[in-house]
């Protein structure tokens, strides 16, 4: 029992499963078998039909407890289960059916050597034509599956299709079926060359009655040809002795075996048949219900526990779901927020920056040029220009000789020289002088003069230094004349050139790129 306890639950039942099918006691030798095939049942069942010697039923395991029908509970038992085939190709135990197949076997084999060795030397086109055959492994299922349809086919176009439904599938598959669904399992050995199997196929089988008895118990038809092997093994187990055979195989309560139950050899009629499955079904009915109900019971809890475990699966997707989304959800703030720093810094820098500008710019900026040039300012007008007498000089001399009758007085051009000419005055300011009225973006105008000479330069570094809300600190700016529209932009011009003296009205506005 310790090797139990070192199989897992899965292979656990797998080992009870083939054990129930071959009725192999033997734990070592059937954990041998099924990890040679990798804890595969139905190739583990398949190597031991074909593999297994001398299989029989054990006398003592037969319990004639319905002697008037004269059915006997027996059990599956062999003697000796076969080991499974060994990996490396060492020779199997040579069986009985073996040696006397022998003299058939040999000048076959003999024949098929030598037809590969001539094959050698055709040309390789033709060669695939008699390549090897399939392999064995691969050849048992095929086989098994293929022997089944064989006798389905050929039974219907003998007998007809009225018939019990055969199972389609092999012995193995046919006890695995009856021991999951807790059904009984009615087996049919065929052998054509006993002289009742015609009308026992024909009567029997082919009775009308038969068909919906076995639907109507739950009672599952399998039907093999002894001149195959599986069915041959199946013979073996079961302790065939005579044909037609039957055998009724129920599950038995408490453990996970299968049992014959019931067995007929020998010439039988439908009513028999019907009549042993009645006595059967009477007798094993309410213990046959209490696995059924222990087994729905089991596929019930198990279908909740695969529903519980999928609904936690499906908490955990969710779980697993919110959690990356709410993992994006984080990357993408701190992705966001890192955005939104560098922009603050970069902000921060530029206006920073900017203050630093504006900061030099009203340090250096010049101061505004006078709105006229008056007479004062130019020395070599005052030095030319004679004085006018001013007008107390003139009423003083006008007083000293009011009544002096011979005293003359003196013309204009007598009392003083000729004045020349009054010089015209100064050049205006209009042709040196650049009034500009400047509208911000807040709608404020600003007035400054510039000189005609300076260039456009000096006016963008002048409008740096206002404030220019709401134009956005990090935008640029640009002059625009409004009537006709036109952007300054060539900060080499001067204002002359520029067109913008004497006056202009310029806008300051956000510098789009192109």
């Amino acid at each position: 029992m310790d090797i139990l306890h070192t199989l897992t639950a899965d292979q656990q039942d797998v080992l009870h499963n083939f054990q129930a099918i071959t009725n192999n006691e033997d734990l070592d030798t059937a954990v041998a078998i099924l990890e040679a095939h990798g804890w595969d049942l139905q190739s583990s069942v398949t190597s031991q039909f074909e593999d297994g010697a001398n299989a029989n039923v054990d006398g003592d395991d037969v319990d004639d407890d319905v002697q008037g029908t004269a059915a006997a509970d027996t059990a599956f038992v062999a003697d000796e289960p076969a080991p499974p085939l060994p990996a490396n190709g060492a020779p199997r135990r040579v069986s009985i059916w073996s040696l006397l197949a022998l003299p058939v076997t040999l000048p076959l084999n003999v024949m098929w050597i030598l037809l590969s060795y001539a094959a050698s030397f055709l040309p390789a086109w033709l060669r695939p034509a008699i390549g090897p055959g399939p392999t064995r492994a691969t050849a048992r299922a095929d086989d098994a599956h293929a022997a089944a349809a064989r006798l389905l086919l050929n039974f219907e176009q003998t007998y007809g299709a009225s018939h019990p439904e055969f199972f389609a599938g092999t012995y193995a598959q046919a006890l695995q079926k009856a021991k999951t669904e807790v059904r009984y399992l009615l087996a049919y050995l065929h052998s054509p060359e006993h002289d009742d199997t015609d009308a026992f196929c024909r009567r029997t089988l082919c009775d009308a009655d038969l068909a919906p008895e076995l639907v109507s118990r739950n009672v599952l038809f399998w039907a093999g040809d002894v001149r195959n092997a599986e069915a041959f093994q199946a013979a073996n187990v079961l302790g065939a002795t005579a044909y037609p055979f039957l055998a009724i195989i129920a599950p038995q309560p408490g453990t996970s075996r299968l049992a014959v139950v019931h067995r007929k050899e020998g010439m039988c009629t439908a009513a028999e048949i019907v009549a042993a499955l009645a006595s059967v079904t009477q007798r094993m009915d309410p213990e046959v219900a209490t696995l059924r109900a222990e087994r729905e019971a089991r596929e019930q809890t198990r279908s909740i526990r695969e529903q519980q475990d999928e609904a936690y699966q499906a908490s955990l997707r969710a779980d697993k779901e919110k959690r990356r989304k709410a993992d994006e959800a984080a990357a993408a703030a701190a992705a966001e927020l890192l955005l939104e720093q560098q922009a603050a810094s970069r902000r921060a820098s530029v206006l920073e920056a900017k203050a630093a500008r504006k900061a030099a710019l009203l340090a250096a900026l010049p101061d505004e040029p006078p709105a006229t040039l008056t007479s004062a300012t130019s020395p070599s007008s005052s030095a030319s220009t004679p004085r006018k007498p001013s007008a107390a000089a003139a009423a003083a001399a006008q007083s000293q000789t009011p009544n002096s009758p011979t005293q003359k007085t003196p013309s204009p051009s007598a009392a003083s020289p000729a004045s020349p000419p009054s010089s015209p005055s100064s050049p205006s300011s209009a042709s040196t002088i650049a009034n500009l009225s400047i509208r911000l973006p807040s709608g404020n105008r600003v007035l400054r003069r510039f000189h005609a000479s300076d260039a456009l330069q000096r006016v963008y570094e002048f409008v740096e230094t206002r404030e220019l809300d709401p134009l956005d600190a990090e935008a640029d700016f640009c002059l625009v004349g409004m009537y006709p529209r036109r952007v300054y932009a060539d900060l080499d011009r001067t204002l002359a050139e520029e067109g913008l003296v004497p006056s202009a009205s310029l806008v300051v506005e956000e510098k789009i790129e192109d």
